[in-house]
């Protein structure tokens, strides 16, 4: 089973890692950051709790010392791009797949403003899943940079309409989701999709309950994505089981998020906002413990909405949609293309369609 190598900000390394909260006191609610990034159930991820870094203060621009080619504009610390040879790129997210904006040559010096989080990358430096947002645009992975003190993080920009945080301890109330649908028969082989029944009264959340009682909450809300996207339904399905652990990973039960989708400089899709949580991400060069945004929604309907249309409008995914009719295939080339770095993600994702008869959703 093919794996995604690792990448890194210059020339072609490899694919994307992603990985689930640990489970720990996330920060607070904040509107930032855009990328995704499935993690993985609390039952498959990397065992343990999970400390998150110290938070790195913002250093002045003072901090760096003036090079040949002037002072630092305010706010930016001037940093070294150290690459082994070849050009830094810039790219429009922090993300190898990302559009190259333009190159930066090693051993050059250039302004960073912030860092923010994005795909985790094995460098000449350090291996870090932290990416820094260059003065005059675009950003380059932290992992090819020299610098004379840490990098602050961006500041999220103001957004309205951001949920509130919940208390330490309390639960977190989920808003509806879908119309109730009527109840769908025991798995055996497959159970029968349900459509929403017309007018009726929208069901008050997703409550983790049994594993047949999710799948029947959230089972409407794939079948629409995939009409709205061409998404499978049972692939949808696998993949909020896997990702969000039966429903009660505390992004999901706290911020609506099924499928562990990042962020990385700012809100997108459907997001509300952002918040930040302790994880572990791998890749070629290993595993690492590190602190990632993740996107935050109203409702679980529109995470499983954002989830579809991430899929159908990111060009790294396109050679996936060529077997929307083979729901097997579908999983092995998302995972191909960098949606999880957990090589045996297809199987686990095939595993959960076969025994949960999730296929019958794709009737």
């Amino acid at each position: 089973m093919a794996l995604s190598c690792l990448v890194t900000g210059f020339g072609v390394l490899g694919g994307t890692a992603y990985a689930a909260p640990s489970g720990l006191p996330p920060t607070p609610v904040r509107p930032a950051v855009t990328e995704i990034g499935p993690l993985s159930s609390p039952a498959t991820a990397p065992g343990g709790a999970v400390t998150p870094p110290p938070p790195e203060a913002t250093p002045s621009p003072s901090a760096a010392s003036p090079a040949a080619e002037g002072a630092p504009p305010a706010g930016t610390l001037m940093v070294e791009a150290r690459t082994a040879g070849g050009a830094l790129a810039v790219r429009s997210e922090p993300s190898s797949a990302a559009a190259t904006l333009r190159g930066i040559g090693d051993g050059a010096r250039f302004p960073v403003e912030c860092r923010v989080s994005g795909e985790w990358t094995r460098g000449t430096v350090r291996t870090t899943g932290s990416w820094l947002r260059v003065d005059g645009g675009g950003y380059v992975p932290d992992a090819h940079v020299v610098r004379p003190a840490p990098v602050g993080r961006c500041a999220p920009p103001p957004a309205a309409g951001i949920p509130a945080p919940v208390a330490a301890g309390a639960a977190a109330p989920v808003p509806a989701v879908f119309p109730a649908a009527a109840p769908v028969p025991s798995p055996a082989p497959a159970p029968a999709p349900v459509a929403p029944a017309a007018g009726a009264a929208p069901a008050t959340a997703v409550v983790p309950g049994t594993r047949a009682e999710f799948i029947r909450q959230v089972g409407p809300a794939a079948r629409q994505s995939m009409r709205a996207t061409g998404v499978p339904a049972s692939v949808t399905l696998a993949q909020a089981i896997l990702e969000s652990g039966w429903g009660r990973s505390t992004l999901s039960t706290r911020d609506r998020n099924y499928f562990g989708i990042k962020c990385s400089g700012g809100p997108a899709g459907r997001a509300a906002g952002c918040r930040d949580y302790p994880t572990t991400e791998c890749g070629s060069g290993g595993c690492g413990k590190t602190t990632a945004s993740f996107r935050t929604y109203r409702t679980a309907a529109d995470s499983f909405a954002d989830h579809g249309d991430f899929l159908a409008s990111n060009r790294r995914y396109r050679a996936a949609f060529a077997h929307t009719g083979d729901p097997d295939r579908f999983a092995q080339e998302i995972a191909k293309a960098g949606y999880a770095t957990d090589p045996a993600y297809p199987g686990k994702l095939t595993a959960l369609m076969r025994t949960h008869g999730l296929y019958g959703y794709d009737r």
